[in-house]
């Protein structure tokens, strides 16, 4: 397998070349936001994320974007489960779900490709699928 990379105006992404052509049915993301001196790290888990088929596709706000924040987009099938389990256990792996102040993880929210493209963000986006629907917030256990 190769590792496609590309800068399209704001964004970098990395794309499994077997799968150039396909299109993910369901398509979403799991999100990760971090403040753009980070994006060396982000590069990093997008690529390995892509080499190591836990997604066939991520992208990350790129070096030149004038933010100074800057999201990865960690994209799957929305419907299929393991590849929710796979995404969600690379991010506790790699530490990137934040805790709350209480300890627990951060009840993060998968978004689907829809939703984004209705302009669904913020104060009118309500997730369908947590990270709750998967893992226990308290102890980062998957939920059988």
């Amino acid at each position: 397998m190769e590792i496609i990379e590309g800068v399209l105006a704001n964004w970098k992404f990395y794309m499994n070349s077997d799968l150039k052509n396909e299109t993910i049915q369901n398509s979403g993301k799991w999100m990760y936001f971090f403040r753009l001196e980070d994006v060396d790290f982000v590069e990093k888990i997008c690529r390995e994320s892509v080499e190591c088929s836990v997604v066939s596709s991520a992208k990350h706000t790129s070096k030149e974007s004038s933010s100074a924040t800057g999201v990865a987009c960690f994209y799957i099938d929305g419907q299929n489960e393991e590849q929710h389990k796979d995404v969600l256990n690379y991010f506790l792996t790699k530490n990137l779900i934040p805790r709350n102040k209480n300890g627990n993880y951060r009840n993060i929210a998968f978004k689907f490709d829809v939703e984004t493209r209705r302009g669904n963000y913020k104060d009118t986006f309500e997730a369908k699928l947590n990270l709750s629907d998967f893992v226990n917030v308290k102890t980062g256990e998957f939920i059988n």
